[in-house]
């Protein structure tokens, strides 16, 4: 009895001191161990923010998505591959899975690469690329998870888990997100832009404004069983994600809508290359539509992702010729009486010669502008002067970037620093001067708003998830360009471009007055110089000409109108 008592009390002790060195002096080690194997750490998506146009019509949203995601730790435990191996080898039956339960844990290196193909042929039955593909996917490195699929809908998420079930695959886990998602398509592309895979904006409002859109990420710390399911009644600490601000666009769908029709209509009739354009408000910079043909679809990001109205430049030709004219009536060194004579179709200068399209004598300020005259176009700018000429130039927005919230803006170009006598000639008429359609829409809408140049405008405000205002956007000038008085005198002169002398007779609209200029310009092709027969025509026109509403700015590359 006193043997048993002694060997009981010995037991008990032995038990007592193990427990007291696991619980007190090894705690942080086991402890460390035990979260290792079955703590973790979820993140709780934040909401991305959502973008609306002027009318609150919503332009993108949100889909639930879920990762599936490899965890190394769980991947090899060494119950998990034994299992998938059985699975695997179902004839064997239970007797593999006693067999590899024998050899013990040391024979996990040899077995792990044959668990990897096994997962990676049942997964290729649900993901495309293929079981290689997939395979080498498990490749970790010195990472600790991998994502093999993204972006899974709930229904092929179910697919997927029925499969893994069935075949004995464990070790997966599929963490939840949400996917963007653009109802328009290819609506709106090159303003929207997209998300990547990981949700970050890449391009344009997406990626612009993507410190508002993007929120912030929350936690939650769980424990998990050894297949990986959450146990709610161990939850610790969580943290609440921010969800992202919405941002409200000048952009009005309706008319967005329309000036994709008719690029649309005009790219098929007359198979153009490519073409855009824009919409703006004069009074406030806003931008009413943007759009470039060829486009691409956001959701699937497949297409033309360059941005011909805003990141693109060309020699916009005739429809230039307004800083001249503006720049001469403002400085009240002609009126729009002023007679220029055009030398009859050919100017010979010190070094160079500025050829007409026509054959014209002696025109008036006013059929300078209606007869898109080069020559008379060259004179005015030559009576302003080269310098301030050039000035003006500066002060109608070319040559600097407008500011718009959008991705890869390009300034343009004013050969300005040479003070070249050829270039300024050619700069008079539109040539040798690169600018973004999005620049002359700016320009003109200088003239239709008394000249006063606004900031293009494309963002008016953003919101909390809750509609409190957190951020406004007003509309800001950037300064006068030429006085009240000169834009209006342009604007009556470029009424007369539309009429039935004018050379944009076919842009009047019943009912309504007109202002406008025409431009065509040889396509400029780097290495080939200009090439003979192709054209870039452009139009920029303003609607009421005597209330300005509108300004719009059309470009078409390289068109081929239809024959007979």
């Amino acid at each position: 009895m006193i043997v048993a008592a002694l060997g009981v009390a010995g037991v008990f002790t032995f038990l007592s001191t193990h427990l007291i060195t696991v619980q007190v002096v090894e705690h942080d080690k086991w402890l460390g161990l035990a979260q290792q194997d079955y703590a973790r750490r979820v993140t709780l998506a934040a909401r991305r923010g959502f973008l609306f146009d002027r009318n609150g019509e919503q332009l993108a949203y949100n889909q639930p998505v879920s990762d599936l995601v490899a965890d190394r730790k769980r991947l090899e435990d060494f119950n998990t591959v034994v299992h998938g191996l059985a699975v695997a080898n179902r004839s064997q039956g239970g007797e593999l899975a006693k067999s590899l339960r024998r050899r013990g844990t040391a024979a996990l290196p040899e077995l792990l690469p044959l668990y990897y193909d096994h997962v990676a042929a049942v997964l290729s039955d649900h993901i495309p690329g293929g079981a290689e593909a997939i395979r080498a996917r498990f490749e970790f490195g010195d990472r600790q998870r991998a994502v093999l699929a993204r972006q899974l809908t709930p229904e092929m998420m179910q697919e997927i888990e029925a499969g893994l079930e069935q075949r004995g695959v464990r070790g997966l886990a599929f963490e939840d997100g949400s996917s963007r998602y653009y109802p328009g398509d290819g609506s709106l592309c090159h303003v929207i832009g997209f998300v990547d895979n990981a949700g970050v904006g890449r391009e344009g409002v997406e990626a612009t404004m993507d410190r508002w859109l993007a929120g912030e990420p929350g936690f939650r710390e769980i424990m998990v069983d050894r297949k990986g399911r959450e146990l709610p009644s161990y939850r610790g600490h969580e943290k609440a994600p921010r969800h992202g601000a919405d941002v409200h666009l000048t952009i009005d769908s309706h008319l967005q809508a329309m000036v994709e029709d008719e690029l649309a209509r005009g790219e098929a009739e007359f198979n153009i290359r490519r073409c855009c354009a824009v919409l703006m408000d004069p009074a406030t910079g806003d931008v009413l539509a943007m759009a470039s043909r060829p486009g691409f679809n956001p959701n699937t990001r497949e297409g033309e992702r360059r941005n011909f109205a805003f990141s693109d430049v060309y020699e916009p030709g005739s429809t230039f010729k307004m800083v001249a004219v503006a720049a001469a009536l403002d400085l009240g060194l002609a009126g729009l009486d002023t007679r220029v004579f055009c030398h009859n179709g050919s100017l010979q200068e010190e070094g160079f010669t500025v050829p007409d399209h026509g054959s014209y004598g002696w025109l008036s300020v006013s059929q300078v502008v209606a007869k898109s005259s080069n020559v008379g176009a060259y004179k005015l700018a030559k009576q302003v002067g080269m310098d301030r000429y050039y000035d003006y130039v500066s002060r109608f927005g070319f040559g600097h970037l407008t500011g718009l919230p959008l991705t890869s803006e390009n300034p343009g170009l004013v050969q300005n620093k040479r003070r070249n006598k050829l270039d300024f000639s050619r700069c008079a008429f539109g040539y040798a001067v690169n600018v973004t359609p999005l620049q002359l829409a700016c320009a003109y809408s200088a003239l239709a708003n008394n000249g006063v140049r606004m900031k293009p405008r494309l963002v008016t405000k953003v919101t909390a998830p809750d509609g409190r205002e957190l951020w406004q956007n007003p509309p800001e000038p950037r300064g006068r360009v030429v006085s009240a008085r000169t834009a209006s005198q342009v604007l009556r002169a470029l009424e007369e471009v539309v009429d039935d002398d004018g050379t944009g007779k076919r842009a009047a609209i019943p009912g309504y007055k007109v202002a406008g200029k025409t431009g065509t310009a040889s396509l400029y092709q780097q290495g080939k110089g200009y090439l003979d027969g192709r054209w870039v025509c452009s139009f920029a026109g303003i609607v009421p000409a005597d209330a300005p509403r509108l300004v719009c700015v059309m470009v078409a590359e390289d068109p081929h109108p239809p024959q007979g």
